[in-house]
Parts: structure tokens; C-alpha cells; sequence
């Protein structure tokens, strides 16, 4: 993108899932995973920072998961692996000039290393902590330690920074430390300045420094002067929190470009903040991510993007997809785009706002072309901390003041009184995601600030409102915000010192029922598919409960990272997965009948028509999948 304008220049298909850019000697660099021969190897490739066009590969001889750091004194690139080794190559013909064994782990080493005044940098991350090694390549090649390691609070997630004299470096924390560099000084590092860890929650933190100032972009967008004579970091301004930041921060000339996604939606937004001013230059919106959904009625799938493209894909009847294009058409979209849409009958689509939830856009597909209606929500106040739910012929949104509002559409009428959560003068929560334990079910059920669970239905004596027919909170246990239900059970899970365990309640009284022990973190889930419950685990693969928390199956041998909602095709499980495969899964058993990959990064659920599956991608487009025979 043009850097004062936003405008697109070039844009180049990498093929794979790829590493951050880096941008070195007029070139950009991204490691990528590719499969070769029926195996997965890494890449490095170097791209003309001016047209987009491939000018180099470099294969490794194993998996490296960073980008690379570059020595610009010596002329060198040095590249982690996966474990064990860091590569030093010359990026002028691409050969390995040395190996150096370091014996990190897999999992380690999380950014990549950092080279400050011939100084290689790199930092392994401990359980709570962090260790920042510092090595220098000697003439006969020999990788020597400079001083002790470093010992930092949080773990490093954060790509290090470095210039010429220093380097800065962020923990998940909070926490941000700049060491000088000085070859002629005893240590050679030595603390220069920093800022205290804010945060108790592991957070993904980004910064940059650029002409005396520090950026941050976390849960927010905060200036900072850095005086180096002082030995000191000042505050200059500190944004409010809401949207999420994606990407590292960029620097160019004297604008930092910052990537995030606002608050309530999935649209993806790219800002020029010039450094002396408190508002961006620019903005450009790109790539919204697709939903796809199906309309089981009209065996319709409804491709919605979250910048505001709209498209009808159906089935011809003999099993051959078409595209209609009459009624495909682009429908306007107000600032900051919408997301988590979900269909409102049987031929409408309602997408919730990004703007604190204040409106929604209705698309009615019933007839010939979409028809689209902005619909402001009549006494909203406040912001929303978690997705509209259709309910009970309305749509019900959670807000941070401790209201449940219902919505009758497409009026925008607040059709019954809200449910209410006690608070503290100016206190605010947050909600999870409301769950149903059936499509048609009479309640909902939704956690308030990870400690109190309620079951929630619509009740019309003696006014109509929404009122908690249960209520229980969790004094012992520490739970996530995640919660499903099915049937006449709620599941809920709670964080133990080793493993998550899953806690089985009664949907009618949320009486604790059972629990079970799982193996290692839940990473997705969980979430109801039909008449099961899914979930994954970082140890235990994927589990598959059914009514009443009864286990159905364990896969351990499933280690994707699941991504969206699974879905049903036929009679099997689809599940998308962050690495750009779509598994197949037995329902009766948990095993994998097959994986397709698509070698594209997977941002959505995966949709079924005919005999073909739909996955939307982080570009914004719909990858295709023939299923044939697997269903």
C-alpha cells in the first residue's frame, strides 16, 4: 500500500502459510510453508519491495516457524529453526555459511532474533518469564555468549525491536524494557529505561519506536516520549480501549500505519498515523473476512462480507453450483462495517454493528435482489461485550452497563423490558456470547465477568422482560467465558492447575452435575453441533460430549487448531483449521475419514451445498472444496 494514501500498488499470491513481512535492502521477506514431495518445508523468499515479483527462494533443511533478523554490518541473515539450530546465510546468493546449535526446544522461541551493533539477540520464553540470549559470530565462524542471559517478567510474543545503540523489547505483560547497547561498556547491555508490566492477563502487546517516540498497540493505541538522557518513558497519549490490534506496527517516514479490527466486527481497517497528531491521516478497509450460511429452505448459501459485498450461491438442482449474478450486488455499509451475521428467519440475514452495537443491517434474500435496511437499535446505551443472538422472534445483545436488551426488527424497538445485572456505580462487565441449547429453545444461557452463569428466557407477566430463571456463581473455580449448552445440560470450563476440567450443570437450576478431567488447555469450544458438544485441547485432541456431559469419543491423535464453527455435511463433521486443511470426522467414532487442504488461511466456518463445501478466507474470498465420495 502507498504509505500517504493507502492506495493498493502491487499485490502477490505467496502460495502457503506464511511468516511477517520483513523489509531489508529494498526486498521483502516472508518465510513460507510449502509441501514438497509429500513432506512440509519452510522457504525463505525475497520479493522486490517495488513490484511484488519473486526474486529468490531458500530452502531450509527444517521447519522455521519466524521471519528472519538481518546482520546489515556483515551482510548476513540470521534465521531460527523450529528447535535446536539458528541458520546464518548469505542473502546475496542464498548459502548456508554456518550452522550454530543452540538447543532450544520447540515452542521456545516465539519472535524472531534481532541483530544491534553485531549483536545477535534472541529470547526463549519459561514458564511466567523470559531469557534473552546475546551472541556474537566470531571470524572462524565460532558463536560465542557476550554476557549472561537476561532475565525478563512475561514472556516475549512480541517481535524485539532494535537501532543502532538499543533494543527495545515487550512482554505479554505489559511490560516494556529498552537496553542500551554499547560494545565498549562492561556489561555490553545494560537497562536504559523501562515501563512496569500493566496487565495480570497474558496479552498480545505490538511496538515501535519512531523519532523519539514509543508506540504500543494492544488493547489500545498509547504514545510514548522516550528521553534517553533521563533514562526515562513518558506517556503522551493513551487511547481508549476496544478495538483489537493484528498486526506489528510499521513505520514509514513519519507515519506508523497500524492494522486492527474494530470493536463488534470483523472488518479489518489499515490507519497512517502521522507521529504529531492524535487522529490517522488515512484509512482504508481491506479484505473483510466472508461468512458464508446456508438457508436449509432454499438450499441457498448467502456469502456476506463485512465491508459490505453480498452474493447468492445455489444449487441448479443437479448438484452443479451456480453463481446468480442478477442477484449479487454491492450494498452500502456505514463506517466500520458489521459482523457476526446469523439468519432472522427464513430468508433474512441480520449482522450485528461495529459502532458500540447500536445498529444492525437486516438483508432480506427473498427476493430477486438483496434488500438491505441500516437499522438504528432504539435506546441502546453503551457498548456491546459480546454477539446478538436471534431469540424468541427478536435479537437480544449483551452490553457493558449490565443490560440484556431484545430487539424487534426492523423496527429497532426495544420490544421488552432488559434484563439487568447488579454493578457498582460505573461499573461495567463483561459478557460471553449467549448460547441456546436448542435453535428454537424458550432460554438462553450467558456468563457475566467469568463468575456468574444465567439462564435467561423471556417472561410476560406482568410486563414483558427478560428475567434470570437461574442463577449460579463460581466462588471456587475459575472459568473461562466460553459456554455451551445442550439440551438439559450447560457446560462450562474451569482452569485447574495442570488441565481444564469440564463442568456438566442442569440447564433448569445450573446445579453442578459432574465433572470431567481434561487433558491439557482448551484451545476451541466449547461449542453444540447438533446433538453434541465439541472442544479441543492443546494435549487431548478433540473430545465430543453428548446429553447429560456423557464423553462420546476422544480423538488424541487431532492437533489442528480449529477455526469458526463446525458444520454438517451428510454424515460426517466438518471442521476448518487455522493451518488452511478441512477435516472430515466420523460423529460415531471421532476419526478422521480425510483432510483436504486448501493452502489458504481458513478465517470462517465451513458451509455445505450440494456436494461442495465453502470456506471463507482471510482475503475475503470463498475457497471451493469437492467433496465427492467422502459424504
Amino acid at each position: 500500500l502507498e504509505t500517504a494514501t493507502g492506495r493498493l500498488i502491487w499485490r502477490t499470491p505467496v502460495g502457503g502459510v506464511f511468516t511477517q513481512p520483513v523489509v531489508n535492502d529494498g526486498k521483502i521477506y516472508v518465510n513460507r510453508r510449502v509441501s514438497k514431495a509429500g513432506r512440509t518445508i519452510s522457504q525463505l523468499v525475497a520479493l522486490d519491495a517495488g513490484s511484488g515479483d519473486v526474486q529468490q527462494i531458500i530452502e531450509f533443511p527444517m521447519l522455521v516457524l519466524l521471519p528472519p533478523a538481518f546482520d546489515q554490518q556483515n551482510g548476513l541473515i540470521y534465521q531460527v529453526g523450529e528447535h535446536s539450530n539458528i541458520y546464518v546465510v548469505d542473502p546475496s546468493n542464498g548459502r548456508c555459511q554456518a550452522v550454530h546449535y543452540t538447543g532450544h526446544e520447540e515452542g521456545e522461541i516465539s519472535v524472531p532474533a534481532v541483530v544491534v551493533a553485531g549483536y545477535l539477540f534472541y529470547a526463549e520464553n519459561a514458564d511466567g518469564k523470559s531469557f534473552v540470549r546475546i551472541y556474537q559470530q566470531q571470524e572462524d565462524k565460532t558463536f560465542l555468549p557476550v554476557q549472561e542471559r537476561l532475565e525478563i517478567e512475561g514472556n516475549i510474543v512480541i517481535p524485539m525491536s532494535g537501532n543502532a545503540a538499543q533494543i527495545t523489547i515487550a512482554t505479554n505483560l505489559g511490560g516494556i524494557n529498552v537496553f542500551d547497547v554499547d560494545p565498549n561498556s562492561t556489561p555490553v547491555v545494560s537497562v536504559m529505561a523501562n515501563i512496569p508490566k500493566t496487565l495480570t492477563t497474558p496479552t498480545r502487546q505490538f511496538f515501535i519506536r519512531k523519532d523519539g517516540l514509543l508506540w504500543t498497540a494492544g488493547r489500545n493505541l498509547a504514545k510514548y516520549k522516550v528521553q534517553a538522557i533521563l533514562g526515562q518513558i513518558t506517556p503522551v497519549t493513551i487511547g481508549e480501549p476496544g478495538d483489537i490490534y493484528l498486526t506489528p506496527l510499521q513505520a514509514h517516514e513519519d507515519v506508523v500505519v497500524h492494522v486492527r479490527q474494530r470493536q463488534g466486527t470483523a472488518a479489518v481497517t489499515v490507519s497512517g498515523h502521522p507521529a504529531g497528531a492524535v487522529e490517522p491521516a488515512w484509512e482504508t478497509d481491506i479484505g473483510g473476512n466472508v461468512s458464508a450460511l446456508l438457508s436449509p429452505q432454499q438450499n441457498r448459501t448467502v456469502a456476506v462480507s463485512s465491508d459490505g459485498g453480498s452474493q447468492t450461491i445455489e444449487s441448479d438442482g443437479q448438484g452443479t453450483v451456480v453463481v446468480d449474478s442478477q442477484r449479487s450486488e454491492t450494498v452500502n455499509w456505514t463506517a466500520g462495517g458489521f459482523s457476526n451475521p446469523q439468519f432472522f428467519g427464513q430468508n433474512q440475514v441480520v449482522l450485528q454493528g461495529a459502532s458500540g452495537a447500536h445498529e444492525v443491517q437486516l438483508i432480506d434474500f427473498s427476493g430477486d435482489a438483496p434488500a438491505v435496511t441500516r437499522v438504528s437499535l432504539q435506546g441502546a446505551r453503551g457498548n456491546s461485550t459480546a454477539d446478538s443472538i436471534a431469540f424468541s422472534g427478536g435479537v437480544v445483545v449483551p452490553y457493558e452497563n449490565g443490560e440484556i436488551n431484545m430487539y424487534s426488527l426492523p423496527s429497532g424497538e426495544r420490544i421488552v423490558l432488559p434484563f439487568q445485572a447488579t454493578l457498582r456505580p460505573r461499573q461495567t462487565t463483561q459478557w460471553s456470547n449467549p448460547v441456546l441449547p436448542e435453535d428454537d429453545a424458550d432460554s438462553f444461557v450467558i456468563m457475566q465477568d467469568r463468575n456468574q452463569l444465567f439462564r435467561i428466557a423471556l417472561v410476560q407477566s406482568p410486563r414483558p422482560h427478560l428475567s434470570a430463571l437461574a442463577r449460579r456463581v463460581f466462588e471456587d473455580d475459575v472459568v473461562y467465558d466460553r459456554v455451551a449448552a445442550l439440551a438439559d445440560t450447560v457446560y462450562v470450563i474451569a482452569r485447574q492447575v495442570n488441565n481444564d476440567q469440564m463442568i456438566g450443570l442442569s440447564s433448569a437450576e445450573l446445579r453442578e452435575q459432574n465433572r470431567l478431567e481434561l487433558q491439557g488447555r482448551v484451545s476451541w469450544g466449547p461449542i453444540r453441533l447438533g446433538n453434541h458438544v465439541l472442544l479441543t485441547t492443546d494435549k487431548g485432541g478433540l473430545y465430543c460430549f453428548g446429553t447429560g456431559q456423557s464423553l462420546v469419543w476422544q480423538n488424541e491423535q487431532f492437533e489442528a487448531q480449529p477455526v469458526g464453527k463446525p458444520s454438517v455435511a451428510g454424515q460426517v463433521y466438518l471442521i476448518a483449521t487455522r493451518d488452511g486443511s478441512l477435516k472430515l470426522i466420523n460423529p460415531t467414532n471421532g476419526s478422521i475419514s480425510e483432510t483436504i487442504e486448501t493452502s489458504q488461511t481458513i478465517s470462517d466456518s465451513p458451509v455445505v451445498i450440494s456436494n461442495r463445501a465453502f470456506l471463507p478466507t482471510s482475503d475475503g474470498g470463498l475457497a471451493v472444496i469437492e467433496l465427492g465420495q467422502a459424504l
